[in-house]
């Protein structure tokens, strides 16, 4: 998606230029990755997101052995941190340059031209709407035609630098109308995110929207992410398949700052609803405590052994 979303590379054709302390004031309304991003510790961001559990898996679980619901929230947590960096690429290079266009409540950068699909240019729009409240807006034009919104959204900033609540999303079906995204399923129309960043546990949900009436094997998905100040965290994900044994299933991990944690998993709809896996780890991602719900299915280990995550 990185490369897709409006990610482009202009920076060496732009001077530095001055920065005021009222251009930061509109640059802090912007989303940074790195404030969203889970922090579950043994993941790595990842570009591919989107893709299907394909169900709860009925293995046999033993004590000791690398903790799958670990393994499913760890992929979870990576897709999630991928998809938030890709989305935000092309705010974060405004960073390194000031605005070139000032106004009293309006702050914009570009247009820049886009290296990623040639003839197409590029700004980024940030408005003042009073003391706390900013909007924004990442736009696209071919030459000579009228700016369209790739991305917006909405800042309202309360404590600190960068912190307060907010909201975006970043309009596919929209871009796919002007340029291909290839590596994007066509069903996909839009990503939605908010935050909470001003109070603790930090809370960031994602959403996606598809077509209606275009059946996909990710028909929904979803992710909301939870973090203490100690980088403590929590995550709720589900994904709707095709499957017709889990068509619905969800997932609810926490997990404490050394890496220890918990998951439950559940079925929700379909020929296996209610089945159910519980499953504990250790600061090693290993079980030391499981439970399966279904026919045939196994406990290990002892539950006084699981960790305790509070707060959330």
């Amino acid at each position: 998606m990185k490369r897709y979303l409006l990610c482009m590379s202009a920076l060496t054709a732009i001077g530095c230029g001055n920065w005021s302390n009222k251009d930061l004031e509109f640059l802090n309304a912007l989303p940074v990755s790195s404030d969203l991003t889970s922090k579950l510790p043994g993941a790595e961001s990842s570009s591919q997101g989107l893709s299907s559990t394909g169900g709860q898996r009925r293995d046999p679980l033993m004590s000791g052995e690398a903790s799958r619901l670990y393994a499913d929230t760890k992929k979870a947590s990576s897709d999630f941190n991928g998809i938030l960096s890709s989305m935000l690429s092309t705010l974060e290079f405004v960073r390194n340059i000031p605005p070139t266009r000032r106004e009293s409540d309006v702050r914009v950068w570009g247009p820049y031209p886009d290296s990623q699909h040639p003839g197409f240019d590029f700004q980024i729009v940030v408005s003042r709407v009073d003391a706390e409240n900013f909007t924004w807006a990442m736009q696209s034009r071919k030459r000579g035609d009228n700016f369209f919104d790739a991305a917006n959204g909405n800042f309202k900033a309360n404590t600190g630098i960068r912190r307060g609540q907010g909201a975006f999303a970043i309009h596919l079906k929209e871009i796919r109308a002007h340029f291909p995204l290839p590596g994007i399923p066509t069903e996909l129309e839009e990503i939605e995110v908010g935050y909470i960043t001003d109070i603790f546990p930090l809370r960031v949900d994602m959403h996606f929207v598809f077509a209606q009436g275009k059946p996909t094997s990710l028909s929904e998905i979803g992710y909301v992410y939870f973090e203490k100040e100690d980088h403590s965290g929590a995550m709720h994900f589900q994904v709707r398949t095709s499957a017709p044994e889990a068509r619905l299933v969800e997932t609810s991990s926490v997990w404490a700052t050394n890496g220890a944690g918990r998951a439950s998993t559940q079925i929700v709809e379909g020929t296996f609803k209610g089945a159910s896996e519980q499953q504990c780890w250790n600061e090693g991602f290993n079980v030391v405590w499981g439970k399966q719900t279904w026919l045939g299915g196994m406990e290990v280990g002892n539950s006084a052994d699981c960790v305790v995550v509070s707060g959330f």
